[in-house]
């Protein structure tokens, strides 16, 4: 198991997975957090159409945000939106790993957080904040190249 946390901790730096230890609990999503995964997902769709166009459902869609976000017209201080956009691409992630990395609800001594984790154990990724982080903070931001990195990161994970 340290092995297998040695090399995740070194292979997926976009991701930001972690390995559960004693302290960790991880449980299927709570109702409360199934509705606000929903509603991140009306406020985005309601952000995009109003900068003048629209979701398709796939990844063509990072390639719309990189243009949106380029031209400046997503607001990329808007925490809300950029953790949307998030939670996005991780049910992108969830339908391209076949649900093998579902959304979870990841709890430890730092608090609750919103998780893709591969069946409510780890490893998991952090998609909501994936975005966000690096916003607040002024790096590069390139959707679909955060998006494909976790992907395949996730893809070498071996399924229990």
């Amino acid at each position: 198991m340290r092995t297998l946390a040695l090399f995740l901790l070194l292979t997926i730096p976009i991701a930001s997975t972690v390995i559960a230890d004693e302290d960790v609990e991880i449980k299927v999503p709570s109702t409360i957090m199934q509705q606000y995964l929903a509603a991140q997902r009306d406020y985005l769709k309601a952000e995009i159409s109003a900068a003048g166009t629209w979701l398709n459902g796939n990844e063509y869609d990072l390639k719309t945000f990189q243009r949106l976000y380029d031209e400046d017209r997503i607001d990329s201080t808007d925490r809300r939106l950029m953790q949307a956009i998030g939670i996005y691409m991780g049910d992108l992630l969830q339908e391209a790993t076949y649900n093998n990395f579902r959304w979870a609800s990841y709890e430890d001594d730092k608090g609750k957080s919103r998780a893709l984790c591969q069946r409510e154990q780890t490893p998991c990724v952090f998609p909501s904040t994936l975005i966000s982080r690096r916003a607040e903070g002024g790096a590069d931001v390139d959707f679909y190249e955060i998006y494909q990195r976790t992907l395949e990161q996730l893809q070498q994970v071996p399924i229990r």
